[in-house]
């Protein structure tokens, strides 16, 4: 085995084949964590998507396309916070890539 300053060094570094430099980085493994957000939080947001759908039930015949639109989007915001407050998994606001060495 060859050795660098009397450390062995079982990889070399230079070819595809021989491997990672150090041992260590030999089982570097990528996990995805999730998060959303937190109960609490989506019982707020879902309140006030309620709120901003019965506002939006209310200017529908006065404001046209755009009350539609506005609509759309509180019943998508309201679904979203109900879907993360009573669900297990929810929706994640944030994917982060962490690297282990497991």
């Amino acid at each position: 085995m060859k050795t660098v300053a009397g450390i062995p060094v079982r990889y070399m570094t230079g070819g595809a084949s021989n491997g990672p430099p150090w041992p260590e980085q030999r089982r570097m493994f990528m996990r995805r964590v999730r998060v959303k957000p937190s109960k609490s939080q989506s019982l707020v947001g879902m309140i006030g998507g309620a709120v901003f759908v019965i506002i939006g039930f209310s200017i529908v015949p006065m404001a046209g396309v755009f009350g539609v639109f506005w609509t759309i989007m509180a019943l998508a915001i309201a679904g979203m916070h109900a879907y993360n407050y009573f669900s297990d998994k929810g929706v994640a606001s944030w994917e982060i890539d962490v690297e282990t060495n497991h």
